[in-house]
């Protein structure tokens, strides 16, 4: 049960570390134009971006471990660490985005 856990963390862990020097790699950000782009903080936009799915990572290793050792069910372990934490992080990331795009402003 812990490979799929561990395959998502590891996904989002490397996602992190490339998104720094890839910043295309970011939803939306890639699909701006040249003119939005400058509007933009680039360098700490990929800084967050890049922290908080490392972040979101580490979590979902470590809920995973801690539920398992309280014996918590399989099913909830399942959930909380593959889908509840990976859906929470991300709505986090998009709603403190926005303080990097100056566009519209």
């Amino acid at each position: 049960m812990e490979t799929p856990v561990l395959i998502i963390a590891a996904v989002l862990f490397v996602l992190g570390m490339l998104v720094r020097k890839y910043p295309n790699l970011i939803a939306g950000y890639n699909t701006m134009t040249a003119e939005q782009k400058k509007n933009v903080d680039v360098k700490g936009l990929s800084n967050f971006m890049r922290r908080s799915l490392c972040v979101i990572a580490v979590l979902m290793i470590v809920s995973y471990f801690v539920m398992v050792a309280r014996s918590v069910n399989e099913k909830a372990v399942s959930v909380v660490s593959t889908m509840l934490i990976p859906i929470i992080g991300s709505i986090y990331m998009v709603v403190k985005a926005q303080r990097y795009d100056r566009n519209g402003k």
